[in-house]
């Protein structure tokens, strides 16, 4: 499914871009303490901001976070619904994880970063909704691609697995 490779590719992308924003924070942060003898106070402070979502968006990339493994379990007849039960239930969890994101969102609008006291830290449970909303569309994705799969291999084509 071309869709699901260029969305992979863009998460990709936006993961290996944190990591490059981190690796250059830590490398000038470094050499800050080494030429100057003293570091940027407001690096440290970025850097963990830059974490959490990196940490964040390569949890809708992380194969072991999948629980589609269970549906081969089931005759064939009952697996579409079983396929379709899970997306249900991560959708739903991925509900609650957006709904928890916008209530820290509100609860922390006001509270800046010391270092960084222009960035405030609702940023950082924002990237908790942008997550659940993208892992969303990455399991809706994968679902589609399952259900497709499982029609071929019932056709007698392509085996799911």
């Amino acid at each position: 499914m071309k869709l699901s490779k260029w969305y992979n590719c863009m998460l990709d992308a936006a993961i290996g871009g944190c990591l490059l924003v981190i690796v250059c924070l830590v490398l000038l942060q470094v050499g800050a303490r080494f030429f100057f003898g003293g570091a940027f106070t407001w690096s440290e402070e970025g850097n963990l901001f830059l974490w959490g979502w990196m940490i964040l968006l390569a949890a809708i990339r992380a194969e072991h976070m999948r629980v589609d493994f269970i549906a081969k379990y089931f005759p064939a007849a009952l697996r579409k619904a079983v396929i379709i039960l899970i997306a249900s239930i991560s959708l739903f969890l991925l509900g609650l994880l957006f709904w928890g994101g916008k209530e820290m969102v509100e609860l922390t609008q006001f509270d800046y970063y010391i270092a960084l006291n222009w960035l405030s830290v609702k940023w950082l449970f924002i990237a908790l909704m942008i997550t659940a909303v993208l892992w969303a569309i990455k399991i809706i994705l994968d679902t589609v691609c399952a259900l497709r799969c499982e029609c071929k291999s019932a056709e007698g084509g392509i085996t799911n697995g």
